[in-house]
């Protein structure tokens, strides 16, 4: 009877072995389904963005998830940057959510973590209360250098995530953040090669600066920018046409800015949220959360720092802080050829007025009278040489009779435009010169005088 018994029972046995090994078939073919369709959603050649936007759809429909979101931890608290089935002013994006102890853990040891609800987790945020949710996965976005928040993954059926349902979430988040990074590369470079044809183009210092705060934004992805320049030592700020009205106080708290001791010895100054720095000082350009201060060097001296804030804690990348540096760099050469281009033009109208006048007594002055240049017959009027004349401030060799005259014609454009004035000679003689004042000034804001010596008769 045994062994008829056992007859019996063997096709019972195979067909529990066959019903068992068709539900592994059909959940291995699911779950490979469910990552060739996960693969293809972040392997497409798109934005950052989108690729994030059109992962977290899939994952989604893949893991029949109410919600799922990329979030940023900021101090005590989850901001949410990207979502799916969560509005857009939702509490997660606006002022955060707790940091609780699953997030927490997840952060901290760089691995997945699941919870119910029903495992006294803790309370869940009013967002996900009013969904219904009660199961969650939290899964770190990190390549090992680079961390990117968390993917986090909610669902209000009480399915809990399964261990395989897990691995598959860790090997995704791994491959997403390789393909955010790459794209942000991409785009990166891309955006900054075109950024940097439009620097080229400046050679006039003000244009130039006019336009760099809105090109720095548009690099760094922010709200806002500014330019802060060191003139001697003034600071001169330059904002945006996105940014806020110009900074109450300015410049006298230049120094309290966010990061000005770091930017002002040439390192970069990067914060999350400001908001949680009581020491970070004022910031412009305001309102700022996640703040951006990048300092353009010349000749190994801070000249300008470039700064860009978002509205909300949303972290500027160590992708993003790079570039910004390289476009630091690249600021910083624009200004040198258009100081460079200013010198030259400056130059060229000089020996183009003097060339006009070569036979003539020729002196190029500053608005303090400082001596730029002398022509040789004038040089030879008062038994100098020419060089030893530039440098000096020709009020010193005018009688005392006739320096008010001489600088009132320098300094005031409305003054009578011809001058008479005597010059001291090398052996105490005095010239008497007069001069006319040419038309217009050269691009540094120089008077050209050109002169004759004239007689009692004159």
């Amino acid at each position: 009877m045994s062994d008829e018994a056992d007859k019996l029972e063997a096709p019972e046995d195979l067909h529990t072995q066959l019903a068992a090994a068709t539900s592994a078939a059909q959940n291995a073919y699911r779950d490979t389904t469910r990552l060739v369709r996960l693969l293809m959603a972040i392997g497409k050649p798109e934005s950052p963005d989108k690729i994030v936007r059109e992962a977290l759809a899939t994952l989604s429909d893949v893991f029949s998830a109410d919600v799922t979101c990329v979030a940023n931890p900021v101090g005590t608290r989850l901001f949410v940057s990207t979502a799916c089935g969560l509005p857009f002013g939702a509490d997660g994006f606006v002022a955060g959510w707790p940091l609780d102890e699953a997030a927490a853990e997840a952060l901290g040891a760089g691995a997945s973590v699941s919870r119910e609800q029903a495992d006294g987790s803790g309370a869940l945020p009013a967002d996900l209360q009013r969904l219904g949710i009660k199961s969650r996965a939290w899964v770190p976005l990190t390549t090992g250098s680079e961390k990117r928040g968390l993917l986090i993954l909610c669902r209000s059926s009480g399915e809990p995530f399964t261990d395989p349902d897990m691995r598959m979430l860790d090997s995704v988040a791994y491959r997403l953040c390789m393909s955010i990074e790459a794209a942000q590369r991409l785009v990166a470079r891309e955006r900054l090669a075109r950024l940097s044809q439009r620097l080229a183009r400046h050679l006039d210092m003000r244009t130039l600066l006019v336009e760099v705060p809105d090109l720095f934004r548009s690099l760094t992805a922010a709200d806002t920018a500014a330019v802060v320049t060191i003139v001697g030592d003034k600071p001169v700020l330059r904002q945006s046409s996105a940014s806020a009205p110009p900074v109450p106080g300015w410049p006298d708290r230049a120094d309290q800015m966010a990061g000005w001791a770091s930017a002002i010895a040439g390192i970069s100054f990067v914060r999350d949220d400001v908001t949680l720095d009581e020491q970070a000082g004022f910031v412009f350009p305001t309102p700022s959360r996640a703040f951006l201060s990048v300092p353009v060097m010349r000749e190994g001296r801070v000249a300008a720092l470039l700064n860009s804030g978002r509205h909300g804690p949303v972290p500027f990348d160590a992708d993003t802080v790079e570039v910004a540096e390289i476009f630091a760099n690249q600021v910083g050469a624009a200004m040198a050829n258009a100081s460079l281009y200013h010198a030259l033009a400056t130059n060229i109208a000089r020996l183009s007025l003097i060339a006009d006048s070569i036979t003539e007594l020729v002196a190029v002055l500053d608005r303090n009278a400082m001596i730029q240049h002398a022509s040789p017959p004038l040089a030879a009027a008062v038994g100098m040489d020419p060089e030893d004349l530039v440098g000096k401030n020709a009020v010193d060799f005018c009688h005392d009779d006739d320096k008010a005259r001489l600088l009132a014609t320098v300094r005031d454009p409305r003054a009578e435009p011809t001058v008479r004035f005597r010059l001291r000679a090398r052996f105490g003689d005095w010239v008497p010169l007069e001069c006319r004042r040419s038309a217009g000034a050269t691009p540094a804001g120089e008077v050209v005088l050109i002169g004759r010596i004239v007689g009692p008769s004159d």
